[in-house]
C-alpha cells in the first residue's frame, strides 16, 4: 500500500513539474518575449523622446527583470523537486539494500 502511495506521489510531482515548465514556457513565449520585442522596437526608433526612454528603462529594469526572475525561480523550483525525487529514490534503494538480507535470511513470506 505504501509503495503505491509513494509511486503515485512521484508521478504527481513529475506531472506538477511538467506543468510548471509548460506554464513558464508559455509565460515566456506569450508575455516576456513579446514585451521584449516591443521594447526592442521602441529602442530602434518607433517611439522617441523622454517618455520612450523612461518606458524602455522601466520595462527593462522592472517588468522584464521581474518576469524573467519569476520564470527562473519557478524553473529552479521544478528542478529542485525532481532532484528531491531522485534523492528519495536513492534513499529507498539504500534502505532496501540494508533490509533485503534480513528478508532473505528469515523468509517472512
Amino acid at each position: 500500500m505504501i509503495g503505491r502511495i509513494i509511486k503515485f506521489t512521484r508521478s504527481l510531482v513529475r506531472s506538477i513539474v511538467n506543468n510548471i515548465r509548460r506554464y513558464m514556457s508559455q509565460l515566456e513565449g506569450e508575455v516576456a518575449n513579446p514585451l521584449g520585442n516591443i521594447v526592442a522596437r521602441i529602442t530602434e526608433g518607433v517611439w522617441k523622446g523622454q517618455g520612450a526612454d523612461r518606458f524602455v528603462e522601466w520595462m527593462n529594469s522592472q517588468v522584464l527583470t521581474m518576469l524573467r526572475s519569476i520564470i527562473g525561480l519557478n524553473m529552479s523550483f521544478g528542478d529542485t523537486l525532481l532532484r528531491s525525487l531522485d534523492r528519495m529514490d536513492e534513499a529507498e534503494q539504500s534502505a532496501l539494500s540494508l533490509v533485503q538480507p534480513l528478508f532473505d535470511q528469515f523468509n517472512f513470506y
